[in-house]
């Protein structure tokens, strides 16, 4: 069995109790020991986001999973949110800020 560990500050133990993720309202950024607040357009409903899965609202976009840049888009119906930065867009929208259709 794995030995327990006290989880940082804004972090809470996965299900299995295996490691510490963030809880939710955080992510853990490019510093891995540090949780930091979720930015504006990311669910602040979903714990364990890292960087790379911050759960992006609909009627927002982000051009990489690297970026901490969320931009709301034009028009919010066009965004449908989500993790996977390729598909963001609503059925019939690409390219930045789901406008082309």
């Amino acid at each position: 069995t794995a030995a327990c560990a006290q989880c940082d500050l804004f972090q809470v133990a996965n299900d299995e109790r295996t490691e510490c993720v963030c809880q939710q309202g955080y992510y853990v950024g490019e510093d891995a020991n540090k949780a930091l607040p979720v930015p504006d357009g990311v669910s602040p409903n979903t714990a364990g986001m890292t960087l790379e899965t911050l759960d992006i609202l609909p009627g927002y976009w982000r051009t990489l999973p690297t970026s901490t840049v969320i931009l709301r888009c034009q028009n919010v119906k066009h965004c449908k949110g989500g993790v996977d930065t390729n598909d963001l867009c609503a059925d019939g929208y690409t390219g930045p800020l789901c406008a082309v259709c």
